[in-house]
């Protein structure tokens, strides 16, 4: 699979074979070899892959179903997130709910709230109810300065897509404040989320100001943020940056 990427019958030789011999490994061995399936999918995905985001998905699936993600009865928080996340992706929202609810109990102390209430927000975000995943948001404590980074970030979202413009430039400085002083998040993560923050912001202006715009300009203001989102190297969540700057003139301020 690492000598021929692009060979997606070797992934799923992968698959019979530990389908066959499931008995034969170790627990830990299992895992580790659907690990790296799991990898191979994602390396596919963030080359913008629709197809091996399917393959994920299904493949989480299977590994629910079999419990091999389970380690004495719990999961991680990472793979719950992730898991969540897959499925929304596939706009699976019914799927995605059932499954958060059923397996919040298996993630341990402490991120089994934090991960519930993020992924259960952001189920909640893509299906329209901004009022639920904010206060889901709201009344939580995130377990640990990455939690809190999700939580900011679905925030700000949720402050966009409602016009609540006011209270998203003020949670935008509170956000790069946070991001400067948590050197520990990495600065790949720092650099993408203060790309986030910064165009995020200027989206959020431009949508405020645009029904006192002429036609024109507000068109060219459009393109040219559109530019700058394709020139900036490090932001995270581009392609949602990018739908909000393409519907523009679809928001307005809250009366």
């Amino acid at each position: 699979m690492l000598s021929h990427p692009q060979d997606a019958s070797r992934y799923h030789h992968l698959l019979s074979v530990l389908a066959r011999y499931a008995g034969h490994f170790a627990p830990g061995e299992t895992r580790a070899m659907y690990k790296f399936a799991q990898n191979h999918c994602i390396r596919h995905i963030n080359t913008g892959s629709q197809a091996w985001l399917e393959e994920l998905f299904v493949l989480y699936q299977r590994l629910l179903k079999e419990e091999v993600l389970l380690e004495d009865g719990h999961l991680a928080h990472t793979d719950f997130k992730n898991i969540a996340t897959a499925g929304l992706r596939m706009q699976a929202y019914d799927w995605v709910e059932d499954f958060i609810r059923q397996y919040r109990e298996q993630v341990p102390p402490p991120y089994g709230e934090s991960v519930y209430r993020y992924s259960l927000a952001a189920c909640y975000f893509e299906t329209g109810d901004l009022g639920q995943a904010l206060r889901l948001l709201q009344e939580a404590e995130p377990a640990d300065d990455h939690y809190q980074l999700s939580f900011r970030h679905l925030m700000a979202k949720i402050y966009f897509r409602q016009g609540a413009y006011e209270t998203l430039f003020y949670q935008l400085d509170a956000f790069r404040r946070f991001l400067a002083r948590n050197q520990g998040l990495g600065d790949t993560t720092r650099r993408s989320q203060e790309g986030f923050v910064h165009l995020l912001r200027r989206t959020a202006r431009l949508a405020e100001q645009w029904p006192y715009l002429e036609g024109k300009k507000a068109h060219q203001r459009q393109a040219r943020l559109s530019q700058k989102l394709s020139a900036t190297e490090a932001v995270a969540d581009r392609a949602w940056l990018e739908s909000q700057i393409q519907d523009l003139g679809g928001y307005s301020s809250p009366p």
